[in-house]
């Protein structure tokens, strides 16, 4: 999370594990590659969030979350 005057950096195979603890490493790596190629900046939550859900749906892998259960369903599949 970023704001004008503190910066916290993320883990993002950390968040991504804690988060959807159903995903596999190579589903976690592919996302993370990824991710970590688009920004040069420090993401908020809401950003990490997004794109992870963006790129799990472009490359086909599910998200699941302990306490919502399938959040994710790719369309066209």
């Amino acid at each position: 999370m970023t704001n004008a005057t503190q910066s916290t950096a993320i883990d993002l195979k950390e968040y991504l594990e804690y988060t959807y603890p159903r995903l596999s490493n190579s589903e976690i790596t592919s996302i993370t590659n990824v991710l970590r190629n688009e920004w040069d900046y420090a993401p908020s939550f809401i950003e990490i969030e997004e794109k992870v859900r963006e790129t799990a749906t472009l490359a086909d892998i599910q998200l699941y979350n302990e306490d919502e259960g399938y959040i994710h369903d790719s369309e066209g599949c």
